[in-house]
């Protein structure tokens, strides 16, 4: 797994070696391999043209139906990773491989379509190749849980691959998730992506589109690889889209690109083109993305760790994250409609914030009142509602909880009063 952020796993971070784990070993301690495997379930999430997805997959032991789960977990990055993160767990109750599925599933806003055990195949050994052409290792851990699955692959054929696709990528509603589809994949030079959004045939015939060198004539070889922060989209009378759009690497370098996206047969993407492209300082990029936050405080009197993944029906779903002066809580709505959008700005995927610090303290965070509005519902709602003391609430005109959380300071009204005394 890439090092970005570390990453508190809802369930066990290893399989517990007890009588559940026997069913999968041989003699001699070894996993038995794929031959032995029956497979039970097997899903992935239709968040594709986000450039992610998660792969789940549930296994017993052929000939005996009754027995313990081997449940698998796969996270795939399109654009810069690959196969990016494994998670097993054998056997264990509900709650357990629930946490680890949420620890997945939890920020990418998608639903789940039923793969065949042959696209599950396929697909693994696809983005293990990704992995390799990135020049990145696959996840260390137990790889032999995982390399049997990647020796079963087959090829798929056209017809094939174009119903996986399908699977992978919830239909656009709109023209504007289009467009705005087709540019955060072409930000990401994510040529199969691309391909997709295009309707371009060469993505169910050819099977190393990630191998072969290409240029992308719609945005040229001078722009490395970026992240689409917002966009803006007005159609015109001939049916084209005009875009404009902010995108930047992760060592802030930043653009402001104009383009005309046109749709042509089926919506499909038959013509893009940058207009003009323009350099711009992180500063400007920040002060074109700058969005407010609304921001309510407060007090927790139980032990700050007992804040967890089951406090609250919104933290079920949550990523976790874990940060020197606490934990943060992360929720995302369920589906991706805030890329179905005339202004589309990445952050809106995001619900809002809950950040527990080590002193419990509970900061909630949300970009809109509405959204906070919701927080304050689920804290109100959950068990631990009658340990919640609120004692401060405020709107700011930038987002603050993400440098609180990077601050060092541990309460976060201390934390504005040095703020302020510095200005």
């Amino acid at each position: 797994m890439n090092e970005r952020f570390q990453v508190i796993e809802g369930g066990l971070s290893e399989a517990v070696k007890n009588e559940e784990w026997k069913a999968f070993t041989l003699a001699d301690g070894s996993f038995i391999g794929g031959r032995f495997l029956s497979l039970e379930e097997a899903w992935i999430t239709d968040t594709r043209l986000m450039g992610v997805f998660v792969m789940g997959l549930a296994f017993r032991r052929a000939g005996n139906p009754d027995g313990p789960v081997l449940r698998e977990y796969f996270y795939f990055d399109a654009a810069y990773f690959g196969f990016d993160r494994f998670e097993f767990l054998i056997g264990g109750d509900e709650e357990e491989w629930k946490d680890m599925e949420n620890s997945f599933v939890g920020g990418l806003g998608g639903g789940k379509q039923p793969v065949s055990r042959k696209e599950a195949a396929w697909i693994l050994a696809r983005y293990l190749r990704k992995t390799k052409n990135f020049g990145l290792e696959p996840p260390a851990d137990h790889p032999e849980y995982y390399r049997f699955l990647e020796e079963e692959a087959m090829p798929l054929t056209a017809a094939e691959k174009e119903v996986l696709w399908k699977k992978a990528c919830k239909p656009a509603a709109s023209d504007y998730e289009r467009a705005n589809y087709y540019l955060i994949r072409l930000c990401d030079r994510d040529l199969d992506g691309i391909y997709y959004v295009s309707g371009n045939r060469k993505l169910y015939e050819e099977d190393t589109l990630e191998d072969a060198p290409h240029v992308l004539e719609s945005l040229g070889p001078e722009f490395p690889k970026m992240t689409m922060f917002q966009s803006d989209l007005e159609f015109e009378f001939d049916g084209s889209v005009t875009a404009r759009f902010i995108a930047g690497t992760d060592d802030e370098r930043f653009w402001l690109f104009v383009a005309m996206v046109r749709l042509g047969e089926n919506h499909r993407i038959s013509e893009s083109r940058i207009l003009s492209s323009m350099k711009i300082s992180a500063r400007e990029a920040m002060m074109n993305t700058i969005h407010p936050e609304y921001i309510l405080v407060l007090r927790y009197d139980l032990d700050p760790d007992a804040f967890e993944r089951h406090s609250t029906a919104l933290t079920e779903r949550a990523m976790i994250l874990a940060q020197d002066t606490g934990v943060l809580f992360m929720m995302y709505y369920e589906d991706n409609s805030h890329v179905d959008q005339k202004h589309y700005r990445i952050y809106d995927d995001l619900l809002g914030a809950y950040f527990m610090t080590a002193e419990g303290q509970l900061i909630a965070a949300a970009n809109s009142l509405s959204a906070r509005e919701r927080l304050e519902q689920d804290l109100g709602q959950s068990w631990e509602a009658e340990h919640l003391t609120p004692v401060f609430q405020s709107k700011f005109d930038r987002p603050v909880l993400s440098t609180f959380v990077q601050s060092g300071y541990t309460d976060f009204l201390e934390f504005l009063m040095d703020q302020e005394s510095d200005q």
